[in-house]
């Protein structure tokens, strides 16, 4: 069992790890509009979209962990424009 000290650094360190996920994409998004790159921009909507649903999935009808696990997925998908 983690202590409470443990499971402060593990919460900071998923924090910053998503806020350099999001600032990621928002630099990515921002770069695609300025080069005019209109299936970029809408891939990267798209997975905004996918990274928003991935929140309001599951309606308690899956657990937590599978509701983080989908949330996770999502937002390690974010950049991607494949």
């Amino acid at each position: 069992m983690k202590t409470k000290q443990q499971q402060e650094t593990q919460a900071i360190l998923e924090i910053a790890k998503e806020r350099d996920i999001y600032k990621s994409f928002i630099i990515q998004l921002a770069l695609s509009a300025d080069l005019s790159a209109h299936q970029d921009v809408m891939t990267l909507i798209q997975n905004a979209r996918n990274w928003s649903y991935a929140h309001r999935s599951g309606n308690g009808e899956i657990s937590e962990e599978e509701t983080k696990r989908r949330i996770s997925q999502a937002a390690d998908n974010l950049c991607n424009r494949d």
